[in-house]
């Protein structure tokens, strides 16, 4: 991977990025742009598991603890002023690009599992695009690589973990890179019910553990939280092909001095693409 990830996103919402922190959101995964995501390799785990004689597999047990754990996935690409994102994330250009520095999002995904392992854990890595014949291979894979297993004791969690890093290959061109935090269920309840095959129950709840709530749409209510990572994270801003630069550009730094010297060594430049 390379020290440099980008997030494509609009204009307005910059000034909410920007604060004494950079503040990104991450997006509960059952409300991204795969309608089956996560789904297909959950249940492609949850046969490998029933094939390992190392896995203690109880399918009602099991399904419970899965299904205790919220996945919240932070969507990053790992190619600068690339067309396609530009296309699908800032209306054919009309938004920025922020390159952010990839080591400082490892390091502090490594110190904030450290500092909570047992509640959340957080992950920075490529996601792997696989097909549905292979993705036997990608599971193999991720457990090769050795980056999910916080906890040795509890080889299961290892391959709920990895399930938010592959992907249909359907998607693969968003070269998409995932700053991931899995944490204990907060807003949601969810049950497995063993009087009913396959059937999962949901009660929901509010609490006051940072899931927060926006509206996509007239119906569509989307569940996120708030990243923190330090200033220093943010390297530059590119300016989107549909926008003047002259225009924008003034715009986008009196954001940044809002902050003092904070931001003064971020690069703001425009795309190369028109």
């Amino acid at each position: 991977m390379d020290n440099l990830v980008y997030h494509y996103t609009t204009l307005e919402a910059l000034e909410g990025i920007v604060k004494d922190n950079i503040c990104l959101w991450a997006t509960r995964y059952d409300h991204l742009n795969d309608p089956h995501e996560q789904i297909w390799a959950r249940n492609t785990v949850m046969d490998y598991c029933n094939q390992q004689p190392y896995i203690n597999f109880s399918p009602e047990q099991n399904l419970e603890k899965w299904f205790a754990k919220d996945t919240f996935v932070l969507s990053l690409c790992d190619i600068p002023d690339y067309r396609n994102m530009w296309r699908l994330y800032c209306n054919d250009g009309k938004g920025i690009c922020l390159t952010l520095d990839g080591e400082v999002l490892s390091e502090v995904s490594h110190k904030n599992s450290r500092n909570d392992p047992q509640h959340t854990y957080d992950i920075f890595e490529s996601v792997l695009y696989s097909s549905k014949k292979d993705i036997n291979n990608s599971i193999e894979y991720w457990r090769q690589k050795g980056v999910f297993n916080h906890n040795p004791n509890e080889p299961i969690d290892e391959l709920m973990n990895l399930c938010a890093f592959i992907k249909d290959e359907d998607f693969d061109i968003e070269n998409e890179i995932r700053y991931v935090r899995i944490k204990e269920l907060s807003h949601i309840n969810a049950f497995y019910n063993p009087d009913i095959e396959g059937a999962v129950e949901y009660k929901f709840k509010m609490d006051d553990t940072g899931v927060m709530y926006r509206i996509r749409g007239d119906t569509e209510i989307i569940p996120y939280i708030e990243l923190s990572f330090p200033a220093k994270t943010l390297k530059s801003i590119t300016i989107g092909y549909q926008y003047k630069y002259n225009e924008v550009e003034p715009f986008i730094r009196n954001i940044l001095n809002k902050y003092g010297n904070r931001y003064k060594d971020v690069e703001i430049k425009s795309s190369d693409l028109y």
